[in-house]
């Protein structure tokens, strides 16, 4: 009995046992039809951002899933103090993307959840744990339901909000190392260029040169401006530029790039070799060797070897004031006048003295320094001085004297009339317009009707002090020989002084 017991016992064993191998079958083909509907809608979704691989077997399936963070436009993203420095900013429109590693177990998804790991190395270690800890907390919520379609629209959706990575419209990166958060600054730049040339890249283009439609791939977008022309439009016209020398024409030929930007000093900005990619590879050579002669030319330190025989392009060492040594002949001369090495006691011979001076004048702190150690302060002082007592001499001159028209010696009236006489090469000549005056009656010029210069003889003069009897322009001579005359007689003199004012205006006007 004991016997038949166990007989009777183990075979309803082995078919309870039957029983659940037949179960789990049936449930294992059904979550593997379940993942394979799953991973062929995903495929259709996502196309090249998703992929899977199913061997033989069975084995468990693996695949990615990439996915971005939708940004909700152009945001900031600020650039990392250093020493203390406040770092600026840059804008992005689009997050690196978020890779989900996963794989399939046969048991998924009815009893537990994908096994999933994420690849997302511009995120801090802090966001990256948090974002993992999200997705696994969504899995265990949807047991029993296909979830990867789920876990992508997390990451799209949901993960910028529920890990604080904007603030406003500025991306928050919680690094505490600084070099960190600049290479994870420098791979948010990268992917964000990259994603936009992709999007461009399967775009249509209209472009602005030749205004025919074209995909996105046969043409250049430029970074800065993003304007947008053909790659055949943009090589026939850097090529004229690029083969004739013209560095400063390599520029986005839209009009408005063709202004200089703030803090140029009005000059146009040429782009670099690295945008010119589309260019055959010998012009962007030739490019390449111009724009580094062009750089070379605007140092502030580089001179020319002075000798006919070398005329090297030489830069002065930045610890030295004005010694150069040109680098092809070792021939030491003075950066700032070309001349054979002088010394350090001694300064360059000014040869412009005004010149200098009003640029000393006009210069700021910094440019004061440099011509300080070229001519030497003393010296730029004196000359400065010098200029200044010339231009106040000249002015007090053309106010207050006047040139003889004969030997254009100057002249200055203290006192009396506007009749002068030169004391050097005795030419008359009037004090108020410069006009020589005839010696033998050089008053004509100041009683002729419709002259310039008609009544004012004594011009500048205080009145007061003028007597008309004084005057041969007015008494005429032989009324002055009258009085001579009759000088020294009182009476004489009391009578003639009274002779009525009618008579002697009458007088004076005949």
């Amino acid at each position: 009995m004991v016997l038949d017991g166990y007989k009777i016992q183990r075979e309803g064993t082995v078919k309870q046992t039957h029983y659940l191998k037949s179960t789990l079958k049936t449930g294992m083909d059904s979550n593997r039809a379940e993942q394979q509907d799953e991973l062929e809608a995903l495929q259709s979704i996502y196309n090249e951002d998703f992929s899977c691989q199913i061997t033989s077997g069975d084995a468990d399936p693996v695949g990615r899933l990439t996915v971005r963070m939708q940004l909700p436009g152009t945001c900031i993203l600020p650039l990392p103090s250093v020493e203390g420095v406040a770092g600026s900013s840059v804008t992005i429109n689009y997050l690196p993307p978020v890779v989900i590693h996963f794989s399939l177990p046969k048991s998924y998804p009815s009893e537990t959840s994908p096994h999933f790991s994420l690849s997302c190395d511009w995120l801090p270690l802090t966001q990256r744990r948090k974002l993992h800890q999200g997705l696994k907390d969504l899995c265990e919520q949807t047991i029993g339901n296909v979830v990867l379609f789920s876990l992508g629209q997390y990451v799209v959706d949901e993960s910028i909000g529920f890990l604080g990575l904007l603030d406003g419209d500025t991306i928050n990166l919680a690094y505490n190392n600084p070099q960190d958060h600049l290479n994870a600054v420098d791979a948010l730049v990268a992917a964000d260029r990259e994603h936009a040339q992709y999007l461009f890249s399967n775009s249509t283009v209209s472009c602005g040169i030749c205004m025919e439609s074209k995909l996105g791939s046969k043409c250049h977008q430029f970074i800065e401006c993003r304007h947008a022309y053909c790659c055949a439009c943009l090589e026939d016209y850097f090529t004229v530029h690029i083969t004739e020398g013209q560095v400063l024409q390599v520029t986005c030929p839209d009009a408005s790039c063709k202004k200089p930007k703030p803090g140029s000093g009005g000059k146009l900005t040429p782009l670099p070799p690295s945008s010119l990619s589309f260019l055959p590879h010998d012009l962007i050579s030739r490019y390449t060797s111009l724009l580094e002669t062009h750089d070379l030319l605007q140092k502030p330190n580089l001179t020319y070897c002075p000798r006919p025989s070398c005329n090297a392009p030489t830069v002065k060492d930045p610890e030295e004031e004005k010694l150069c040594i040109c680098s092809q002949c070792s021939y030491a001369f003075c950066f700032f006048c070309n001349r054979t090495w002088h010394g350090y006691a001694s300064y360059c011979q000014i040869r412009h003295l005004e010149t200098i001076a009003k640029e000393y004048i006009s210069a700021s702190e910094q440019e004061r320094k440099t011509l300080e150690i070229k001519y030497g302060k003393k010296t730029l002082e004196k000359v400065v001085r010098e200029i200044e007592e010339a231009k106040l001499n000249a002015s007090w001159l053309k106010e207050n004297a006047q040139a003889c028209p004969n030997c254009t010696c100057l002249v200055e009236r203290s006192e009396g009339c506007c009749h002068m006489t030169c004391k050097v090469c005795s030419t008359h000549f009037c004090f108020n317009c410069g006009e020589r005056l005839n010696p033998s009656d050089p008053y004509r010029h100041y009683n002729t009707q419709g002259t310039r210069c008609f009544g004012r003889l004594f011009e500048g003069t205080v009145m007061a002090e003028y007597d008309p009897l004084n005057d041969p322009a007015v008494m005429g001579d032989a009324v002055l020989q009258n009085r001579v005359m009759h000088r020294g007689n009182e009476e004489e003199d009391d009578e003639y002084l009274d002779i009525p004012e009618d008579v002697m205006l009458d007088f004076i006007r005949r």
